[in-house]
């Protein structure tokens, strides 16, 4: 809330292309931390070797010819996924500035999320957006955002409601 006592909705910005690349939102991926590599335009997540019953337009015919054998294309389920973007307190003497554009950040994480097709729920120490998707849920999230005050202390985040993939932004970390 501002001097004015409106709302002031942290910016939704483009995220560079390297970013969101290691976004990968879908599926859980074997072995993979916050931020993981990968082809998140297309949809894309990894070779694995060929079961029987896969679909035969998805064998990798370049890689399974340098290997001797059968890969596939394995594609991630991006519609239907959660995500859950947790928001960390920064450190005591954070400057207002960094907070604001770590804030920015997590709004346009959530904004790629949703328009990706997840099902996202942000959490704070203090409050969370809850799962959802859409429009209506980003403005949840950017109200929530919006409404985020620097505590005295850092607090703990409880964690949120779980998901397939979770990514954490620290207030002020960069």
């Amino acid at each position: 809330t501002n001097a004015a006592g409106t709302e002031a909705f942290p910016n939704v910005r483009g995220i560079s292309r390297s970013l969101s690349n290691g976004l990968q939102i879908g599926g859980p991926h074997p072995g993979d931390g916050n931020l993981i590599s990968g082809n998140t335009e297309t949809g894309l997540h990894a070779l694995r070797p060929y079961r029987p019953g896969d679909d035969t337009r998805l064998v990798h015919w370049k890689t399974s010819a340098r290997l001797g054998e059968l890969v596939v294309k394995e594609a991630e389920d991006e519609e239907g996924s959660t995500v859950c973007l947790v928001v960390e307190e920064p450190a005591p003497g954070t400057p207002a500035d960094a907070i604001e554009a770590d804030l920015s950040l997590a709004a346009s994480v959530a904004h790629l999320a949703l328009r990706r097709g997840a099902r996202v729920e942000l959490v704070t120490a203090g409050d969370s957006s809850g799962v959802g998707e859409g429009e209506a849920h980003l403005d949840r999230i950017l109200r929530v955002l919006a409404l985020y005050t620097v505590p005295d202390r850092p607090r703990s985040v409880a964690a949120g409601r779980g998901g397939d993939r979770e990514i954490r932004v620290r207030l002020g970390a960069a």
